[in-house]
């Protein structure tokens, strides 16, 4: 059984136990939650949370498997999910094991695809990559370049404010935090090692792109849909603000 199943299973065990009083009185309706009666018991809107989170990782489970390469009818997918609450299935146990474990197989092969795919995309980039002028390793194992060092030394115990794009290396844009108009301050101690040393580079106002290799981003496994498994990661990093230790 796939662990994508197996999670979805264990959620909705977990959820069935803790809510199970509630969720009886809301399947016992058989229609529609009307908004008034939701809002009039508490022990509806727990049933009705608890449906929405279940449902919430069950459709990013799907959207999971559909960018390996799964397609997966939604229908049959949410009837497989409602089924399982009720308690009934169309399926035999044998036609339902045999059914996972084909769907396993086939996501497995995808996603060692993928993989194979990011492999070769790495080393094509980092073969040019490493060409350009100012592309440094760090021994943390990323290679990097400086693109403006900045002015103003950053202390160990500063607060950092930075702003961070992240892309694939075929230029696909996974989160940009300069058009969200966003920023992220956290003291540098608090920074994950890999952006520590990377904000450690700078100096205020600063910025740097580097390549991260999958060991050090999402791994083996990626972050369905928007990083598929065994990407390398580019990131640039901009100094946004510091404050100094002395004015905390």
């Amino acid at each position: 059984m796939s662990n994508n199943i197996k999670l979805l299973s264990q959620r909705l065990e977990e959820s069935e136990k803790a809510q199970k009083i509630a969720i009886e009185q809301a399947l016992s309706l058989k229609q529609p939650i009307a908004v008034e009666k939701l809002k009039g018991s508490e022990a509806l809107k727990q049933a009705y949370a608890a449906g929405i989170a279940i449902g919430q990782d069950a459709m990013t489970i799907h959207k999971e498997n559909q960018s390996f390469g799964q397609d997966m009818d939604k229908k049959a997918y949410l009837a497989g999910i409602t089924d399982a609450i009720e308690g009934r299935s169309l399926l035999s146990p044998t036609e339902l094991q045999t059914a996972l474990i084909a769907s396993n197989s086939a996501v497995t092969k995808n996603r060692d695809a993928k993989k194979e795919e990011q492999a070769k995309l790495a080393k094509n980039f980092l073969s040019n990559w490493s060409k350009q002028k100012g592309v440094v390793s760090d021994p943390l194992g990323y290679s990097y370049k400086i693109n403006y060092v900045g002015q103003g030394k950053i202390q160990e115990n500063d607060t950092v404010s930075i702003v961070v794009k992240e892309s694939l290396l075929d230029g696909t844009v996974v989160s940009d935090m300069d058009l969200q108009d966003k920023s992220l301050t956290l003291p540098l101690d608090s920074y994950p090692p890999l952006f520590q040393s990377a904000i450690k580079h700078l100096q205020n106002h600063g910025e740097i792109t580097f390549i991260v290799p999958p060991e050090l981003a999402y791994g083996d496994e990626g972050y369905p849909p928007a990083v598929p498994p065994g990407a390398s990661i580019m990131y640039t990093l901009r100094i946004a603000d510091i404050k100094p230790t002395t004015a905390r």
